[in-house]
């Protein structure tokens, strides 16, 4: 098949879109993106694969009237590369490029890949509501919010789950061959039982009860942050003595971390229902490595980890109740870690986006 792929955004943004591109490409599609732009590493993989790219610069100008301006100058371009190409079906990723386009796409048959709710946003609901119904399939990364989707917009189909797995993930080898520049941060964690929170380190994110957990457990516990700061690791020291803080590096490069490290943490503050309905790429990140979870009580993590066994649900507002779940782990390392890794390995994207693509095929 021949699709085209579409998206208001630089695609290194939306790792999801990248993945399913990949799957595409490795089922023998034909496939044509049409984006914001990209950086060189994707440039090279598009060459290489034979994919084809046009950039259609998102115009950008202050006020209302310079953002809907912005708009329709967007829709105009996407549409008018649209009109000169052959193609069976249209792939379209993010609320922003639905309400880009518009109701101009229900003429062509079209998949939505939809990763937030928008629960909060009026606008970004009535432009889904105008084009969700004639779509081919929805596709969400986690299963409540497919339900919800369901729910909300009167589907007849629920919306496909496709969970934020990243398409590439090198192995432990091509990994092991960039510890050398990593040496001596890595050495701090030799005979350390190492606690990761991968990703923004920041407001939304509160690893104060973590960070007195793993000081009181004391000098065999560490806690690694991997991430940018934004202007909390000097306030978390201030609660435990043993972190090491990694800045931003670029992937795969910070991977060597995650399978440096012991046990994950993914903790994410009830404030939405796109929060506690979370998908987090990184859930599968750490279960790739075969690290056991430390996931708070909410309905995203809740289910995988104690589905799987790969992990313990906590009460993120106890430090005893953190203690305790990183004491059951450590004693129970082996059988956590071999679930773990049955949880990554119970996800088989590649054929779940060839069974989305037939959708095209159906109707």
């Amino acid at each position: 098949m021949k699709i085209i792929v579409i998206n208001k955004d630089e695609l290194e943004n939306i790792p999801p879109l990248i993945s399913v591109i990949y799957h595409l490409t490795n089922l023998g599609h034909n496939v044509h993106v049409i984006t914001t732009g990209y950086k060189k590493a994707t440039a090279e993989y598009f060459k290489e694969h034979n994919i084809q790219t046009t950039v259609v610069p998102a115009v950008t100008s202050g006020g209302l009237f310079g953002k809907i301006t912005g708009y329709i100058k967007y829709r105009r371009a996407v549409l008018d590369q649209i009109s000169n190409l052959e193609f069976d079906g249209i792939w379209i990723e993010g609320g922003n490029t639905i309400l880009a386009l518009g109701k101009s796409i229900c003429k062509y048959s079209y998949i939505l890949q939809i990763s937030e709710l928008y629960e909060n946003s009026p606008r970004m609901f009535r432009a889904i509501k105008k084009v969700i119904v004639d779509a081919k399939a929805v596709v969400m990364p986690e299963y409540n919010r497919t339900v919800l989707y369901q729910i909300w917009f009167s589907l007849k189909k629920r919306p496909w789950v496709l969970p934020n797995i990243p398409a590439f993930l090198p192995s432990k080898e091509v990994i092991k061959a960039v510890e050398s520049k990593n040496s001596d941060k890595l050495g701090l964690l030799a005979g350390k039982n190492v606690i990761l929170y991968q990703g923004h380190i920041g407001a939304g994110r509160d690893l104060t009860n973590f960070a007195k957990a793993v000081n009181e457990l004391g000098e065999n516990y560490m806690l690694l942050l991997v991430g940018k700061d934004h202007n909390t690791v000097a306030d978390l020291r201030r609660h435990c003595s043993n972190i090491l803080h990694i800045p931003f590096i670029p992937a795969p490069d910070y991977l060597v971390f995650t399978m440096h490290s012991d046990i994950g943490i993914l903790s994410y503050d009830p404030t939405s229902i796109n929060n506690v309905y979370c998908a987090p790429n990184k859930l599968f990140e750490y279960a790739s490595f075969g690290l056991p979870m430390l996931g708070n009580d909410i309905p995203g993590l809740k289910y995988m980890l104690e589905f799987y066994n790969a992990g313990v649900i906590v009460d993120e507002t106890s430090v005893e109740s953190i203690k305790r779940a990183i004491v059951e782990i450590v004693s129970k390392k082996d059988s956590y870690r071999e679930h773990s890794q049955q949880l990554f390995n119970s996800f088989d994207n590649l054929t779940t986006v060839s069974e989305i693509i037939q959708s095209l095929n159906y109707y």
